[in-house]
């Protein structure tokens, strides 16, 4: 038997587009990882993904990819780790593959980063030799290959972001290793492709929250004398309901993607290509991929806005990729900052009135003769306005508060607040830093985006409310705000 037949008939199998290795996976937008390794831990949540990818069905089941990845960030997402295991299957070739990860992330300015990242592992590459259809089975040539041969692999990637712009580059296969299957020939073996890859992608943000997005993407894939391919994406996102996209591959497919997303937590997604140019004309089978996909939002992380009340209004986010509930709450929070600081003015105007009066009924006091003086009641002029007036506090929105069982509906009414956590152990411990003030302070959780809220007061007294809401910033010089709140 020609032995460059069956080698011949093996590199078919293997390259299954062109000359790529690795295959085109649809969902890379969803989870770039896949990928460039600089993209662990991106997010700052644990996100874990599995896709089932399947192409030409018309030539004797054509060929099969399968992946799963699990990656998420450390290090207060100065750093990421992920796991990754993928199948591939193609002809009478099989590959099975894990790796894991490391990224880490270099912060270059307040917009703009720059992440490394390298993945490292094994392929099992297997080759069953029973399906090749020959004349002589005893050929020595098949019996001289191994039925498997074991790989190392190494894929190294980076990512630039400025503000909504990111712009990737990452080499799978970097080093180029050969798979050895002849035990005994040097021709037995077909050799790990070293590919390059980059991309670029920038994400337009739309609605009062921002929460639905546009991203353009270009992908290009380049093999040393293999012909230059690009990928070309529309995707359009809605961070709370899901996603559709199209995808323009050049010379080979044109693709289509619709998922949603089902509690912003779990993601399920479907994509179809439509094969084009002349490789249509040899393939009539369905080609297309499956993704299901989980988040696990990290609720360790202080991903809240920080409040800082001095002469200007400035609002600062700690984590980089905020909730919608939290651009939302921006808007509101900046209105009752400006009315905080407006008060504040009128409070200090007033003490120093109040101060004004005392020392002058002091001084008065002092000039008169000793047998003529009498008690005088000194009174400090009210800090606020009194209770009759009415209230220029507005309801706030986006507020549910329970207590901690999580079930009790907390009561309507003012509440001062000196702190909001996503973890319920940095609000206890704010909480317990103001027990030497306020030893009735207690935590809410609001329902509306699970935060863990730090209250110093609560009353049914709008004017008692504003009063101790004014004492707390002027004693301590720490944010705070004062909400009136309203069960929705």
């Amino acid at each position: 038997m020609n032995k460059a037949l069956v080698f011949t008939s093996m590199l078919l199998s293997v390259l299954s587009a062109g000359a790529q290795q690795i295959p085109f996976y649809n969902h890379n937008v969803i989870n770039p990882f896949v990928y460039n390794p600089a993209m662990a831990g991106y997010s700052g949540d644990v996100n874990t993904y599995f896709v089932r990818n399947q192409r030409y069905t018309a030539f004797n089941g054509g060929s099969i990819n399968n992946y799963l990845t699990v990656e998420g960030a450390f290090m207060q997402d100065k750093a990421g780790i992920g796991l990754s295991v993928l199948h591939q299957k193609q002809g009478m070739q099989q590959q099975l593959g894990a790796g894991l990860t490391y990224a880490y992330k270099i912060r270059l300015s307040e917009n703009q980063d720059l992440r490394f990242g390298i993945t490292a592992g094994m392929l099992d590459n297997r080759l069953d030799v029973s399906s090749i259809n020959v004349m002589q089975e005893g050929d020595p040539y098949l019996l001289g290959l191994r039925p498997n041969t074991t790989s190392f692999d190494m894929n190294a990637g980076l990512v630039y972001r400025f503000k909504d712009l990111k712009i990737g580059a990452a080499v799978p296969q970097v080093l180029g290793n050969k798979v050895t299957y002849s035990k005994d020939q040097s021709r037995g073996y077909y050799q790990l492709a070293r590919h390059i890859m980059g991309s670029a992608e920038y994400d337009f943000h739309f609605l009062s929250d921002g929460a639905l997005i546009l991203k353009p993407q270009a992908l290009v894939r380049y093999i040393p004398g293999a012909p230059f391919q690009y990928d070309l994406t529309a995707h359009l996102e809605h961070n709370r309901f899901g996603w559709i996209s199209a995808t323009y591959k050049s010379e080979y497919a044109v693709q289509f993607n619709v998922g949603v997303h089902i509690k912003k937590q779990l993601h399920v997604g479907f994509s179809y290509e439509y094969l084009i140019a002349s490789l249509k004309n040899y393939s009539s089978g369905m080609n297309h991929e499956l993704l299901v996909g989980y988040t696990f939002k990290d609720r360790g992380r202080d991903v809240v806005h920080t409040v800082h009340v001095h002469d200007t209004v400035r609002i600062e986010t700690v984590d980089r990729t905020q909730t919608d509930e939290l651009l939302r709450r921006n808007k509101e929070l900046e209105e009752l900052l400006k009315k905080s600081l407006e008060e504040k003015k009128q409070a200090m105007q007033e003490k120093d009135n109040s101060d004004s009066l005392r020392q002058a009924q002091e001084r008065e006091l002092a000039n008169r003769p000793k047998e003529t003086i009498t008690p005088v009641a000194v009174q400090p002029q009210p800090s606020v306005q009194p209770s009759t007036q009415p209230s220029q506090l507005e309801y706030a929105k986006g507020y549910r508060f329970v207590e901690l069982d999580g079930q009790t509906n907390s009561p309507d009414g003012v509440y001062v607040i000196s702190g909001v956590f996503s973890s319920k152990a940095n609000a206890e411990a704010t909480r317990v830093k103001n027990l030497p003030t306020y030893p009735e302070a207690y935590l809410v959780i609001n329902q509306k985006n699970s935060y863990y809220y730090v209250v110093l007061l609560y009353t049914l007294d709008e004017t008692l409310g504003r009063a101790e809401y004014k004492k707390y910033i002027r004693n301590t010089g720490n944010k705070a705000w004062i909400l009136k709140y309203r069960y929705e």
